[in-house]
């Protein structure tokens, strides 16, 4: 999902909506096109899903997206990991309220439009886990086997840790089946896709979803090395009506389809 973004007050830039992100990040080309200096003293560590690396940053002076607003922001500067993007948007840049992303219709609703909670009915509700407060994370299950789900819009698909393949299979990866995956700052390898079982997202269930799995840094990075954890990634996310996410009550909830609806 694409949202259009404004730097300086110049553009709509093409965002990718990544609620996997903690910061927003600037493409090379949309330095370039607004001419803006990198701040070679103060580089920023990314931590992407592939790995981790310093980045240049550039100072903005003002970053919108429709009525909202961020000021006097520092960016991490992207290479070549971006597609036709100009960068990733991270809602917590903007968002300390609530946010409806609409699947089906493409869009996002910013917070004025978007009722309290109870007006909304429907769905299955689940909780963020408080100790990530800048990633949205719930807890699943799969088999029964506990399961660490980060909500990550910006992920093609889904992403399964090593110890969720062992907890899920009892088996370890063959490493002569992997292909190359592009993260936010550097190349990885995952696996070819494989089939995942019944996936619980509280009273719902997932049927037929695929995951692919990999020795990702991002899981070390938050402290998961050992325990089974995933990225829900578009694929699976797609197939909702909609996403609400409450950051004042810490909720997140999931609309399903309606059913004969396209």
């Amino acid at each position: 999902m694409l949202a259009p973004v404004k730097i300086n007050g110049q553009g709509p830039f093409e965002f990718i909506v990544n609620t996997g992100a903690t910061r927003s990040a600037l493409g090379e080309s949309v330095v370039r096109r607004l001419r803006l200096s990198l701040d070679a003293e103060f580089p920023i560590l990314v931590h992407g899903v592939t790995g981790s690396s310093c980045v240049p940053t550039v100072r903005v002076d003002s970053m919108t997206l429709g009525p909202l607003r961020a000021s006097a922001i520092a960016l991490p500067v992207l290479g070549n990991t971006l597609g036709s993007a100009d960068g990733f948007l991270s809602l917590t840049d903007f968002v300390t309220e609530r946010i409806l992303i609409d699947m089906q219709r493409n869009r996002m609703v910013l917070p004025q439009g978007v009722g309290p909670l109870g007006a909304f009915h429907g769905g299955v509700d689940l909780r963020m886990d408080p100790a990530h407060q800048h990633v949205v994370v719930i807890d699943t299950r799969i088999h029964g086997i506990a399961v660490k789900a980060v909500v990550d819009t910006g992920a093609q698909c889904a992403l399964g840790s090593l110890a969720l393949r062992r907890a899920i299979t009892l088996q370890h990866l063959n490493a002569s089946n992997h292909i190359e995956v592009a993260g936010a700052s550097e190349r990885g390898k995952i696996s070819t896709p494989h089939l995942l079982p019944a996936l619980e997202l509280g009273s719902l269930r997932i049927l037929g979803a695929q995951i692919v799995y990999g020795e990702l840094p991002l899981f070390e990075y938050l402290g998961w090395t050992s325990t089974p954890a995933m990225l829900l990634g578009m694929d699976i996310l797609g197939q909702f009506e909609s996403v609400l996410l409450d950051y004042t009550n810490r909720l997140i909830r999931l609309q399903p389809r309606i059913r004969g609806k396209r």
